[in-house]
């Protein structure tokens, strides 16, 4: 019989696994029949997913339901930018959690996850501890290496200086522990790159002294004075709120 569930407008009905027997390579292993899970959202529609599991796992039935309500939310557009991640190692403990969270993309990071300060953070909140670079060290691509340290004049050494010790606690790119890590601290120096290439293209545009009193406001001496991404972000904001103005002008 299956079980349905009402919350806050939306209809999850689930429907009952059963365990059937699998030949594997001589040996035969109890799994769970495809677990069904549909999800309606009022005004919305349906969508229905399964999910299974080995039935060794003491877990299983929870694990295949989880997956089925996981995959009937992502046919909504729920989590499916997941799918757009490239392939990271990620160790679990004894209870299947991650000893370290993964250094996101930018693009996958909600504005709440860079503070006031402009320090960049992962999973909602800053890693305080620092990993040991001799437990994590892998192989690294020496073109990247040599791709990150070329943005170091484009942003200035504050801002580079700043992605390094954020994202992969680092002073230098070529301590940098992981090609995971690599490409993290490449995307954020990328990002960097385009809203510096941002300023400048409007700052070309406007009155010399209109940019040096935008600067003065941010208490920037010049662009190589910019220390962290969310003083990027004002002055890139600013800026291009001014380039309309002396367009129309």
């Amino acid at each position: 019989m299956p079980l349905m569930l009402m919350v806050l407008g939306a209809v999850i009905v689930f429907g009952i696994g059963m365990l059937v027997l699998l030949s594997t390579k001589g040996t035969t292993k109890k799994k769970t029949a495809p677990f069904t899970c549909t999800l309606t959202i009022t005004g919305v529609g349906s969508h229905s997913g399964s999910g299974e599991e080995w039935a060794d796992d003491e877990n299983a039935m929870t694990s295949a339901e989880a997956q089925a309500f996981k995959r009937a939310c992502t046919c909504f557009g729920l989590g499916r930018y997941f799918y757009s991640f490239s392939e990271m190692w990620v160790e679990l403990n004894d209870y299947k959690q991650p000893l370290h969270l993964p250094n996101l993309p930018p693009w996958a990071l909600p504005k709440s996850d860079t503070s006031p300060n402009g320090s960049i953070t992962t999973g909602g909140s800053q890693r305080q501890t620092r990993p040991s670079a001799a437990a994590n060290k892998g192989p690294l691509d020496a073109d990247v290496t040599t791709t990150i340290e070329r943005h170091r004049q484009e942003l200035g050494h504050l801002l580079y200086q700043s992605i390094l010790s954020a994202v992969a606690h680092v002073r230098s790119a070529r301590d940098i522990p992981t090609q995971q890590t690599q490409q993290n601290v490449l995307q954020w120096m990328e990002s960097g790159a385009r809203g510096m290439a941002r300023i400048r293209e409007i700052a070309a545009e406007i009155p010399e002294e209109t940019f040096y009193s935008i600067l003065d406001r941010h208490g920037l001496q010049s662009l190589a004075k910019v220390q962290t991404f969310g003083a990027l972000k004002k002055l890139v904001d600013e800026m291009a709120q001014v380039r309309p103005r002396a367009t129309a002008a």
